[in-house]
This record gives structure tokens, C-alpha cells and sequence, in this order.
């Protein structure tokens, strides 16, 4: 199933006292810059607790896993993963590939 499906990595982040806002924004950064230069990248959403809290998860869609470790060697995540290890305190990743599904286009 996984040769020619869409990869997708699912990330929650605990983020450290103080560190959110900055967090944050290099997150929404790097979701802007993934989708906007990355030929590779299909999707890339930033989410935040409904209520106040300490985390922040990604759910990124590439065309393939390939396009994903191309995507790792950007500046933009580059920046991303370097704030990312400042501010947080834990990560949880998890790996999948599309298996189906739809969505309506929209925008935030």
C-alpha cells in the first residue's frame, strides 16, 4: 500500500512556558513556505489546543516520503526545527501514508 501514496507525518509538540506565540509563528512559517515552494508538499495545517494550552500539532501531506526528506533540508524547516528545539519540550511523530479519504478546499 505505501509505493505511490501520499505520506503523511502527524507531530504534537509540548511547547515550553513563555515559547508558544514564537512557536507558533515559525510553525505557521513553515506551513506557508512548505506549500508555497515545495513542489512535493500537499498540505501542511497548524493546530492549537480548543482551549488554552502547552501544545501544538502538524499534519503534513507529501506526495511521497522522498518529498518529505527533501522538505526537512529547506531553510524554512531548517528554521523551524531550530526554534522547535528551543521551545519544546517533548514530540510525539507519527508516520502514515493517505489511504483515502476527501476534503473540501478551503482557507483559513
Amino acid at each position: 500500500m505505501a509505493t505511490g501514496q501520499p505520506f503523511v507525518i502527524w507531530v504534537v509538540f509540548d511547547v515550553k512556558p513563555g515559547a508558544f506565540d514564537e512557536f507558533h509563528q515559525v510553525a505557521l512559517e513553515d506551513a506557508e513556505s512548505s506549500v508555497g515552494k515545495e513542489e512535493g508538499c500537499l498540505q501542511f495545517n497548524v493546530l492549537v489546543p480548543t482551549a488554552e494550552g502547552n501544545h501544538l500539532a502538524l499534519f503534513e501531506v507529501y506526495k511521497s516520503k522522498e518529498a518529505f526528506l527533501v522538505h526537512v533540508d529547506t531553510p524554512h524547516c531548517q528554521k523551524f526545527l531550530a526554534v522547535a528545539a528551543k521551545a519544546t519540550s517533548n514530540k510525539n511523530v507519527t508516520e502514515w501514508y493517505l489511504a483515502g479519504g476527501t476534503a473540501k478546499p478551503f482557507q483559513t
